[in-house]
């Protein structure tokens, strides 16, 4: 029963995204982890210009519902700029973003409940004690 549980969820998270990679060297100093980031430019074909609106971390950081996993460059390799610079240019000269990177297919994977197990132990036996005791004074 537990493998059949474990492929069903696994097969939940094989969906393959693509999105633009912008490592810290790549973000002008506007970001301090390494994202891909998703949301195309609007106006502009996918692939190529992307906004800031959605991205993913590689790792799962404290508080994240999912991540990035499984990240392989896009073939053939091509480049990509986030977050326009709104001044009026045209959006799609490179020249006119902050952040540059490269176009990567990913999988997102989802965070372990790790952080919420203790938790969950002080729930289970708050009820554990509740259920022993009710039964002492009633049974």
């Amino acid at each position: 029963m537990a493998t059949l549980s474990v492929m069903a969820f696994s097969a939940l998270n094989c969906s393959s995204q693509s999105g633009c990679f912008v490592p810290v060297a790549g973000s002008a100093g506007r970001s301090s982890v390494d994202k891909i980031y998703t949301d195309p430019q609007p106006g502009e074909p996918a692939g190529k210009f992307y906004t800031t609106a959605n991205s993913y971390m590689l790792t799962c950081a404290p508080g994240a519902y999912s991540y990035a996993a499984n990240v392989v460059d896009a073939s053939p390799a091509t480049g990509c700029w986030v977050d326009y610079k709104n001044d009026g240019s045209p959006t799609q000269f490179p020249n006119n973003y902050y952040q540059n990177g490269k176009v990567v297919n990913f999988t997102i994977q989802y965070c372990p409940i790790d952080n919420l197990l203790p938790y969950a132990f002080v729930l289970f036996a708050g009820m554990g004690v509740f259920l022993l005791r009710a039964k002492n004074n009633f049974g």
